[in-house]
């Protein structure tokens, strides 16, 4: 049975509705959050779709559908980074190469979720989207993922949750802690936003403990956040070297 041959009208007509979206770059988060809903039911209902192929989508349309998270990708990646303190976020280094420093740890690189969220696109008969419309699916994820929040199983104990940090050159979905040297992260994408305070300070961090919100301004996707989230760091703290 192909993949189409499980969705009912009113599901197609969606999906073609929030695909056409996509394509024509003219969503925001609430879109998102929407379309997941939508593809998390199909994949889990699909005999021809692995899970596994499609964990990360199946991450964020649970993260959408349960807010309270007490398994999953994230949650197994808090656990695991929770562990090895020691392998924090290092300001001083080069971001690119901070993907799987923590053992069982598996961030989400941008070029990772592409292959994925087209590979599904092409299981329902849609078009390929290009990597710049995959990065603004991204960064309305993480706004959605924002303040979510991970509990251990079988308590009601919080052991993590995370947030958003934007800095010049990346936007970070992280795992949260009081020291903002251990922040670690789980998923980035590049800064293309046009955030104007960068303009004059390439060592600004916008620390986004309160949500934000992608919105859509003239044609474009931007964010807006709290300006209680804007920190100045010292240099040397947060060198690109």
């Amino acid at each position: 049975m192909e993949v189409t041959d499980i969705l009912d009208a009113k599901e197609k007509q969606l999906l073609d509705f929030y695909h056409g979206k996509l394509k024509n770059a003219d969503f925001d988060e609430k879109d998102i959050l929407i379309f997941f809903i939508l593809v998390r039911d199909v994949i889990k209902r699909s005999n021809s779709l692995s899970n596994a192929d499609y964990d990360w989508i199946l991450e964020i349309g649970d993260l959408v559908a349960h807010r309270e998270r007490k398994q999953g990708k994230i949650y197994a990646n808090l656990k695991a980074l929770s562990s090895h303190i020691k392998d924090c976020l290092d300001p001083t280094k080069n971001l690119n190469n901070l993907y799987g420093k923590v053992q069982n740890f598996n961030g989400l690189t941008l070029e990772q979720f592409a292959i994925m969220l087209n590979s599904l696109l092409k299981a329902l008969c849609y078009s390929h989207l290009e990597k710049s419309i995959v990065a603004d699916i991204l960064l309305c994820v993480f706004s959605i993922a924002n303040r979510s929040r991970y509990i251990e199983e079988g308590s009601r104990q919080n052991f993590g949750k995370v947030i958003v940090i934007i800095i010049k050159d990346y936007i970070i979905l992280a795992s949260d802690d009081s020291n903002p040297i251990q922040h670690r992260i789980i998923s980035k994408i590049p800064n293309v936003y046009g955030i104007s305070e960068f303009d004059n300070d390439d060592f600004l961090v916008i620390h986004c403990s309160n949500p934000i919100t992608i919105i859509r301004n003239n044609g474009k996707l931007a964010i807006e956040y709290c300006d209680q989230d804007v920190i100045k760091r010292r240099e040397k703290e947060y060198a690109n070297e």
